[in-house]
């Protein structure tokens, strides 16, 4: 009998994490982003989800127009999005998309709506962490990126503080700065300390 009772404490413990997760869940919501002329207008559209398969992955339709004309129309991207997960240069011809969380990628660069490079976490991670290496524990935090249209080039950081600079148009890591590891800093102290007592031992010397 108790054992039944602890089975039937558990499912109903597994029921009520299961709707709070899907209570707390926030769905995709559609979205446009214009040029700063106008002229073009990016459009991001989830597609219904109602009649999805257990084992298919939500999609939405992403396109971009100018002047009422299609310049592209991608009607599978795979992937939970929100506005906040795109940076796009002027033209928006590319842009920078960030996984959502718990995927095992960071970061991906598209033009024309295509797939043109992607990173891991773990290449741009020196130090992963113990507890996860999903993207959810990877930027520093919601502001650690910038990006510049004139010259489009994308700044993100991490959470062990690596600075990674990428141009949007390419995909290209084109520089990476790193706070020095402890090693470093022990060497760089050690031979200052001994530096400082090479100087001592001249001293005295010269004064006898």
């Amino acid at each position: 009998m108790k054992k039944m009772l602890a089975i039937v404490v558990l499912l109903m413990l597994l029921l009520a994490g299961t709707i709070a997760a899907q209570a707390s869940w926030i769905a995709p919501t559609p979205f446009s982003v214009y040029s700063q002329d106008g002229r073009r207008v990016f459009q991001f559209e989830p597609n219904s989800w109602e009649d999805l398969a257990p084992d298919e992955q939500m999609t939405a339709t992403i396109s971009l127009y100018e002047d009422d004309e299609v310049i592209y129309v991608v009607d599978d991207f795979r992937f939970l999005a929100f506005e906040s997960s795109f940076v796009f240069s002027d033209c928006l011809n590319y842009f920078a998309f960030f996984y959502p969380d718990t995927f095992t990628y960071a970061l991906a660069f598209y033009e024309n709506g295509q797939l043109i490079r992607r990173y891991r976490v773990d290449e741009l991670m020196r130090r992963m962490p113990r507890f996860s290496t999903s993207v959810g524990h990877f930027w520093e935090n919601h502001d650690a990126r910038t990006f510049d249209p004139e010259i489009n080039l994308l700044t993100v950081t991490t959470v062990d503080r690596q600075t990674h600079v990428f141009d949007i148009t390419t995909g290209e890591l084109v520089e990476t700065n790193a706070p020095l590891q402890w090693w470093a800093w022990a060497a760089i102290s050690g031979i200052v300390i001994l530096a400082a007592a090479l100087v001592y031992v001249i001293i005295r010397h010269r004064k006898t």
